[in-house]
């Protein structure tokens, strides 16, 4: 069935979908088996309903975070990558390792971005919906602030072993995983279907920031998405989208740990928070010049 896997996506898209249902079927079922034996039924049971009122519950929650990440973005990719790396040049971007100097631009193009990601996740905060859609923005609303609750209890965490947990689960694992899926595989598949990179990319944010289900932070998001495709086009490496990913999650874990272990009343929320448009404006020409220095430092075809 998979003979001609190098030269129809349609197959690739056959067969990821098999090892996403038979990896998450298999990996929540060790879970399920894992949490009671650990904790206790009814706290996997009340975690898996969306309780998180004790420590197990929570770290229950962990549990199946990761495998799910491992399951749905990790396991799939790999499993084509292992079948089609000899027949398919760079495939999923792996074999290419970007030079010392785009690594080091990314970082600086994470640090200057954070003025204009703060401001659109501002704007993205005030977005309101029409009165005919109050019950929609009222559904989003109750789910965005599930998960930002969920979200607080996984990072503060007061323990060296519960924050470098929290890098594994909340900064490897979904670099690495979303990346492969996003940018090594859903860009590679569009293309067949689409010629034009650039909208490419932008569907392929906008897919990014969608199954995140997290509405009132979609902009800044679906920003990010865009800078990772480029990032990954120029470069022909899927090394760099995972850097500035990994950076990016990995700053918002520690900011977290640090603050919920420091004497300060600082709200992570509102580190990178900007009072000028100025700053706005400076951070999108200094993004600009970084990304210009990317496109002239490029890999062509």
């Amino acid at each position: 069935m998979f003979e001609n896997l190098n030269e129809k996506n349609y197959l690739q898209l056959i067969l990821f979908g098999l090892v996403l249902l038979l990896s998450s079927v298999l990996l929540m079922s060790l879970g399920y088996v894992i949490g009671i034996f650990i904790w206790d039924g009814a706290d996997v049971t009340l975690a898996l309903e969306g309780t998180f009122e004790n420590d197990n519950q929570i770290n229950i929650l962990k549990m199946f975070q990761v495998l799910n990440q491992l399951s749905m973005f990790i396991i799939p990719p790999f499993v084509l990558y292992f079948l089609l790396r000899e027949k398919i040049e760079n495939y999923l971007g792996l074999s290419i390792s970007p030079n010392i100097n785009t690594f080091i631009a990314l970082v600086f193009l994470y640090i200057f971005s954070i003025p204009f990601i703060q401001w659109s996740m501002e704007i993205n905060q005030h977005m309101s919906l029409p009165e005919a859609l109050s019950g929609v923005e009222s559904w989003m609303k109750e789910k965005e602030d599930i998960g930002a609750l969920i979200t607080e209890k996984f990072l503060n965490v007061s323990t060296l072993s519960g924050f470098l947990l929290n890098i594994i689960m909340m900064a490897v694992l979904p670099a690495i995983g979303e990346e492969l899926l996003f940018r090594g595989l859903l860009m590679r598949w569009f293309s067949k279907a689409i010629s034009n990179i650039h909208i490419n990319i932008i569907i392929t944010a906008f897919l990014f920031s969608a199954i995140h289900m997290q509405f009132f932070g979609f902009l800044p998001r679906f920003i990010l998405g865009i800078i990772l495709g480029y990032s990954y086009y120029w470069t022909k490496s899927i090394w760099a989208p995972i850097w500035l990913h990994f950076i990016n999650n990995a700053t918002t874990v520690t900011v977290y740990y640090w603050a919920f272990n420091s004497n300060s009343n600082v709200n992570p929320e509102e580190v990178g928070n900007v009072a000028g448009l100025e700053y706005v404006l400076l951070s999108v020409i200094i993004v600009a010049a970084i990304l210009r220095w990317m496109y002239k430092n490029r890999i062509e075809n």
